[in-house]
């Protein structure tokens, strides 16, 4: 290293290359992870280069370590252009505790960094803030929102990057983790890099609307944090899980399912069901939850096949039906979206049923933040000819229905997060051309009680409440205990008590007890995409 006449440093990096820098910059050398050669600290601007870094269409991007302390608006080195915030200081307390999104630091125009490449979560080094700088080139090189799989890029042909070649040509290392706003998240076509690297999302924090704070418990700052791992082919997973009841036997669940679904593309799972008492069930179920994480449109659909037996064991009922629903957001934030549902149904059974066909449509408005409200109608047709156990037949019987109800609830949190609590209530309100049929309940989050009441005619009546409480053991599991209480036919009542253990992504087991001292144990398979 040396310094001209003019006042520049210049910098050689050991192959021939030589930078010229304002001697207000000071620069280091680093190698195999100790500092050498740390030249000059100047009372302006103090930052160091590590690595260097290779000419050609692969360089890499550069670890700028920036100490607490004024900044000039822009950097120019050999290429390499690094654009600060407007912001004369940039504080270590602004960027402690999360990563930083560095597309904000960069232009628009004709020459940009990649929207993907974000900084790791800083961390200290002699009082700066580790960040990453890209050399700068035209949009759409290696920008991730321009890149499909299968076309372009270095490795083993078109459409093959190896791992370490993503590592040299953007700086994303294997188990990086990083975070970006979410509006230019959900402006993203995709989350794969390349045929063999993908970035999966995290933890999605918002930002709380009335005291402009972060809703994450740990601190992280607002966006979406991803992190950026291996692709991993489709693998079919078989999960079996059965339960056990001293009155109604054994009950048996098969569930096939994509094992490393991470939100890409489409999914397609079977299930099924039997049960000694109740019979059997198969779903089919087709599922695009890209807009989980994609802020965009989501279908469903839904194929179900059952055969349950009645109360005495003697008649069967058959269901065959279909259910259809799409989710789209309604604002750059993905908070507000609009749901719109069909379902189609034909029932069947012995001799007391005639087939009832069923058609449901469903509109919900559904605000998704810690505090808000929920819209729903829906509208359900039965035709054909039905006769229940205490009336006669009725021609061409058409029930149709609208429901509709608002929800309130308060959170709050206890111990940084570490248990939730949620208070709700909800009015819900049922009209049907039928007599005598009404429904309510009410129920809120995490703390849960609900009461449903159903009046058939005037022999039946049937009631439900169910209080629930939670409390997350660690970060992946919660414990939950439940308390139930039904009655039917006319005031006869069971009543059950539960305690569950959740593991997030793996496993849910239940164990209850009811009141005539039956027991039911059940070990459930968990979907880790909701």
């Amino acid at each position: 290293m040396r310094t001209d006449s003019q006042g520049f440093l210049n910098v050689g990096f050991g192959d021939g290359r030589w930078i010229d820098v304002d001697s207000s910059v000071g620069i280091a050398r680093r190698r195999r992870g100790i500092r050498r050669n740390h030249v000059k600290e100047s009372k302006r601007v103090a930052a160091t280069l590590f690595d260097g870094f290779t000419s050609g269409p692969n360089e890499r991007l550069m670890d700028l370590v920036v100490r607490d302390c004024e900044l000039i608006p822009e950097v120019m080195i050999n290429q390499l252009r690094i654009h600060f915030m407007s912001k004369p200081k940039l504080s270590l307390k602004e960027l402690k505790d999360g990563a930083l999104w560095l597309g904000q630091w960069y232009t628009e125009n004709g020459y940009s960094v990649n929207d993907v490449l974000l900084s790791q979560v800083p961390r200290k080094d002699n009082g700066g803030v580790l960040v990453y700088v890209a050399r700068e080139r035209k949009v759409g090189s290696f920008q991730f929102r321009h890149h499909r799989p299968g076309g372009g890029g270095s490795g083993d042909g078109p459409g093959r990057t190896k791992p370490e070649v993503i590592t040299r040509t953007l700086g994303l290392n294997v188990g990086s983790h990083f975070c970006m706003p979410r509006d230019r998240f959900n402006r993203l076509d995709h989350l794969q890099l390349f045929d063999d690297v993908e970035m999966r999302v995290d933890k999605v924090v918002d930002v709380d609307p009335k005291s402009g704070g972060n809703l994450d418990s740990e601190g992280r700052p607002a966006g979406v944090h991803l992190t950026v791992e291996l692709f991993e082919k489709p693998t079919v997973e078989i999960v079996p899980a059965f339960s056990f009841n001293l009155k109604t036997g054994m009950v048996g669940t098969l569930s096939l399912s994509d094992k490393n679904f991470r939100g890409r593309g489409h999914r397609v799972s079977l299930s099924a069901s039997r049960s000694q008492s109740d019979g059997y069930e198969t779903i089919i179920d087709f599922d695009n939850p890209r807009f989980l994480s994609k802020g965009k449109t989501r279908y469903a659909w839904t194929l179900r096949s059952s055969s349950l037996a009645g109360r005495t064991g003697a008649s069967r009922t058959k269901h065959t039906g279909s259910s259809v629903s799409t989710t789209t957001p309604l604002d750059s934030t993905g908070a507000l979206s609009l749901h719109l549902g069909g379902r189609a149904e034909r029932q069947w059974g012995d001799e007391t049923h005639e087939p009832v066909n069923q058609l449901e449509l469903s509109t919900r408005i559904v605000h998704d933040k810690r505090s808000g409200a929920e819209i729903r109608t829906g509208h359900r047709q039965e035709l054909g000819l039905t006769r229940g156990a205490n009336m006669n037949w009725m021609d061409g019987i058409v029930n149709s229905f609208w429901r509709g109800f608002g929800r309130i609830g308060v959170l709050g949190s206890l111990l940084k997060g570490r248990l939730g609590m949620a208070l709700g209530a909800e009015i819900h309100a049922q009209g049907t051309t039928s007599p005598g049929v009404r429904e309510h309940y009410w129920h809120g989050g995490e703390i849960r009680g609900e009461r449903r009441s159903l009046f058939l005619g005037e022999d039946r009546f049937w009631t439900k409440t169910i209080a629930e409480l939670r409390a997350p053991v660690h970060e992946r599991a919660s414990l939950f205990g439940f308390a139930e209480v039904a009655s039917v036919a006319s005031g006869s009542s069971v009543s059950t008590v539960g305690l569950g253990l959740k593991f997030l992504g793996t496993i849910s087991i239940v164990y209850s007890v009811n009141m005539d001292g039956s027991w039911t144990w059940k070990v459930l398979p968990v979907d880790p995409h909701i």
